[in-house]
């Protein structure tokens, strides 16, 4: 796959990180889901995109229908079927705990097209430890990104 053909993102998880990397993809044009495992979790999550945006738009570092364009290609859903189904690329941005990642893996793997390139944000473990949990170690990577307070 080349990154052109990447015009789908999941990301799974909505904690601290996830949110922001969904922030992030949706800023530079992908359409992206945001999965996790509550409603509350995935409203909190784009209560806070709102929030970094609407600081972003009042200092004059976007306009405000770039604000509204990006929170618009973002969609949340609490099934991961749903968020991860046509994906080109899946991002795991969930808590540092081996077995919930390799879980989410291997679900992924069995949801996802062949296509599929899944990426971890995990500072801690290494891709071929989540990599094992599927049958594409091929296309799997790390990829982190930092928590910015987007001042």
């Amino acid at each position: 796959m080349d990154i052109k053909d990447i015009k789908k993102i999941c990301v799974v998880g909505s904690g601290t990180m996830g949110p922001q990397i969904a922030m992030q993809c949706a800023l530079n044009g992908y359409n992206v889901m945001l999965n996790d495992i509550a409603d509350d979790l995935l409203n909190n999550a784009m209560n806070s995109n709102k929030s970094l945006l609407e600081r972003r738009v009042q200092k004059g570092k976007m306009s405000q229908q770039q604000a509204d364009e990006a929170l618009n290609k973002i969609k949340c859903s609490t099934s991961l079927e749903k968020a991860a189904s046509e994906a080109d690329f899946a991002i795991e941005a969930v808590f540092e705990k081996i077995d919930v990642k390799r879980d989410v893996f291997s679900r992924l793997d069995e949801i996802c097209p062949s296509r599929t390139i899944f990426a971890t944000n995990s500072s801690y473990f290494g891709n071929s430890i989540l990599a094992s949990s599927t049958n594409r170690a091929d296309k799997c990577i790390n990829m982190h990104f930092f928590s910015q307070c987007w001042s």
